[in-house]
């Protein structure tokens, strides 16, 4: 199946339906919901001193 399909055909009808099924599936099975407050500014802080330190 390509991955860009024409518009309105039955390819772009299946890649939809196929996008619409795989998001369902994954906000049931692996729905993390939103960090709290708190986390989000624990993980920003993380993500900079990854970035500062060398490599």
């Amino acid at each position: 199946m390509a991955m860009d399909p024409a518009p309105r055909t039955p390819e772009s009808d299946e890649l939809e339906v196929l996008a619409q099924v795989v998001e369902s599936y994954e906000k049931k099975a692996h729905d993390l919901g939103l960090p709290t407050p708190v986390e989000l500014v624990a993980f920003a802080m993380e993500q900079r001193i990854q970035a500062a330190r060398p490599r």
